[in-house]
């Protein structure tokens, strides 16, 4: 009890607690990190021993003679390292706390996978917190030691950020791409842990914000440019010393060890990081393995882990090499060559500060490479966390739910992908195109059926009290319960595959009859139910003008009602398409300026239906060539009864049988001697409405 509050200790803190209590003794005793250096060969010029100082170890002797002046050069020592020049090195501190945290990581990770594996019981979110430790760390001793010390060269730091921009604009480039190597997946992986530990730490204060996987692609390209650029000078500087141990010059193989396993040891220092890397984000490793997704990271993380394992038993190994580096500066500089450096105080200069410089840097490059170590390990740590926390972790393919979702949207007729568009933005258009989604015939319309026309129409018919009440439905069986709308569309699709079938099994005549005719009952059906007022007008008059062969009349009222006063499309403002100049201003002001044409697909062929009509009456029926539209426009012989023919051969034949070809007189433009102003489309519209709605009172009563 503390204060009136019991606090439980978390099974997760008892580990943590005892793992950091164990690292403690043990490094308090035995000093792990100090032994990993302690022993190593540092060389040191003979002539710069103090006279209380004795020399330790042998004597790198030339196998030339030179004079006096440089005798002290051809005598370097080598001289190992013990605990108190260990500890005095630059930089100790940071290499000291990454082994410590290294240690301590190893250590929690093994107490908690026993842990869970005796109470079926990870603690959770301890992995991660010591892997993103472990990273943080790494990288900030790599920028410690290197790219903001002041020892290092301005040259070499504007190479590492030249380095850096260019790993940069590749990355970008390539996660544009959604490459292989970075798939949505492992990207979808690791948002939900950045999520948990965003949320855990501001959530208390306000809305943490929310990684997305855009955001995490642009983090991932800055994260490989960054680490570009912090590694790049490490890595040369131990590309040298894997290239001194992989050619040992004749003249040093008495003091540099050459065998087939320090060479190996070696290769394995740049090989495993880069092979587990690939694992952890090229390849799918449950594709390559034939294993669940979880256990496949748990593959990653055992490689992860099993390199920096790898890297941190070679650290010895790795700066042993780098401090033999001075030597071949040493030999280099012994003894002049032609052309070269010839005054021999200023080589004894020269090499003396040469070494020197090697044994100040061995504290930069201990840290520089356990580094790399403990970044793996906090990469293995953070994957091993995915691996044991199945249920934390999306255990779906998300490439797989990506192409399914894509295929769904297809479905619901929807863009599979929109310009610029994310998987976030992708999955809200989908939920919201399943919200918005009404299972309907196809042959009610189809793709090109306009539902805003038949929303209008509704709309008008409730104003009118046209709408028929909603009729009560009919109560359900007592012995079945009743259909959600789901189940409701499942009969649906079950009654018309049914029907499909049955359509199957029936004769090509009678299956063709059968469609037709429902066809047909749907389109009658929908013509039945939108009584247009305007339209029912324009037929009249249609009609009214066709009786007297007034065709060009006829033609003008059609194109009244297909184009009405919308603009014209582009294309048919050049003159002679059309008997109307196409250049006139179209002023109906009355209802009839909407372009019916334009509603939908049954209208459109309706109208079309009926043009198709006034060209036949006009060749079966001819009239005056003032009457007609495109008079003689087809040459073809014939009356043109079956189709094209030629208008004058027609109105020939019939001038010939006598036949009265204007039984109405044409409309005059002069009434007297004065002009007779025609009337305007509005009254003669409105007069026609009026007709209709006489018929319609007629009808009723």
């Amino acid at each position: 009890m503390f204060g009136g509050v019991e606090r439980s200790l978390t099974p997760g803190t008892a580990i943590l607690l005892v793992g950091i209590a164990v690292t403690a003794v043990l490094n308090a005793r035995y000093a792990f990190p100090a032994r990993l250096l302690v022993g190593l060969r540092r060389y040191q010029v003979a002539g710069d021993l103090s006279p209380a100082q004795k020399p330790r170890g042998k004597k790198v002797k030339s196998k030339k003679k030179e004079d006096e002046e440089t005798s002290d050069i051809d005598n370097l020592l080598l001289v190992p390292t013990t605990f108190k020049e260990t500890w005095a090195l630059r930089f100790y501190n940071l290499y000291d706390g990454l082994v410590a945290l290294a240690e301590l990581s190893l250590l929690v990770s093994v107490l908690s996978v026993a842990y869970g594996w005796f109470f079926q019981d990870y603690p959770p979110h301890l992995g991660l917190a010591l892997g993103a430790l472990c990273i943080v760390a790494s990288l900030a001793a790599l920028v410690r030691t290197e790219l903001v010390a002041r020892s290092t060269r301005t040259s070499d730091k504007i190479m590492c950020v030249i380095y850096g921009a260019g790993a940069l604009v590749a990355a970008m480039m390539t996660q544009v791409k959604d490459p292989l190597w970075a798939p949505t997946q492992r990207q979808a992986l690791a948002v939900r842990p950045l999520n948990d530990l965003v949320r855990a730490w501001g959530g208390r204060v306000r809305a943490p914000p929310k990684i997305t996987l855009a955001g995490l692609r642009w983090a991932l390209a800055g994260a490989a440019g960054a680490l570009a650029s912090i590694l790049l000078i490490p890595t040369l500087r131990f590309a040298s010393a894997l290239d001194l141990q992989r050619r040992v010059p004749a003249w040093a193989s008495d003091y540099i060890p050459d065998s087939l396993w320090l060479r190996t040891r070696l290769h394995i220092q740049f090989i495993a990081p880069l092979v587990a890397s690939m694992l952890w984000g090229s390849m799918r490793a449950d594709v390559l393995f034939r294993v669940p997704p979880s256990h496949a990271r748990l593959i990653q993380a055992a490689a992860l882990i099993l390199a920096a394992l790898a890297s941190l038993a070679n650290v010895s190994l790795l700066v042993q090499r780098y401090l033999d580096t001075g030597l071949l500066a040493w030999y280099s500089l012994r003894v002049p060559v032609e052309g070269g450096l010839t005054d021999a105080g200023l080589r004894r200069e020269l090499v003396r500060r040469k070494v020197s410089l090697t044994g100040l840097l061995a504290g930069r490059a201990a840290v520089q490479a356990v580094a790399p170590a403990v970044l793996l390990l906090g990469m293995g740590l953070v994957q091993l966390h995915n691996g044991l926390h199945p249920g934390l972790s999306r255990e779906a393919d998300v490439n797989g739910l990506l192409d399914v979702m894509l295929g769904f949207l297809a479905w619901l007729k929807e863009p599979a992908r929109l310009f610029g568009e994310t998987e976030e933005e992708r999955a809200a258009r989908l939920e919201r195109a399943e919200r918005e989604v009404s299972i309907t015939d196809e042959a009610a319309g189809g793709q090109q059926a306009n539902f805003n026309i038949e929303y209008a129409r509704q709309q008008r018919k409730r104003a009118r009290g046209e709408e028929k009440p909603v009729e009560a439905p009919a109560p359900a069986e007592p012995s079945g319960a009743a259909l959600d709308p789901e189940q409701e569309a499942l009969m649906a699709a079950f009654r018309a595959a049914a029907e499909e079938h049955a359509a199957a099994s029936l004769p090509l005549e009678d299956a063709l009859a059968r469609q037709l005719r429902r066809w047909c009952a749907d389109w009658e059906a929908d013509l039945e139910a939108r009584p247009e007022q305007e339209m029912l007008a324009g037929l009249k008059m249609i009609v009214d003008a066709m009786k007297g062969r007034n065709y060009l009349h006829a033609y003008k009222i059609y194109m009244g009602i297909a184009i009405g006063n919308s603009p014209w499309p582009i294309g048919v403002t050049q003159v002679g398409l059309h008997e109307r100049s196409a250049r006139e201003k179209i002023s109906f002001k009355s209802s009839m300026s909407t372009a019916h044409i334009m509603n939908d697909e049954a209208t459109r062929k309706f109208i079309q239906a009926l043009k198709r009509l006034m060209t036949f009456c006009q060749r079966r029926y001819p009239t005056d060539p003032s009457r007609s539209v495109d008079f003689d426009g087809l040459g073809t012989e014939g009356r043109g009864a079956a189709g094209g023919g030629s208008d004058k051969l027609a109105l020939l034949s019939a001038l010939r049988s006598g036949e009265d070809v204007t039984p109405a007189p044409a409309p005059s433009v002069m009434e007297g001697n004065a002009v007779k102003i025609p009337p305007r489309w509005e009254h003669q519209i409105r007069h026609a409405m009026e007709s209709v709605a006489q018929s319609e009172t007629l009808k009723r009563a």
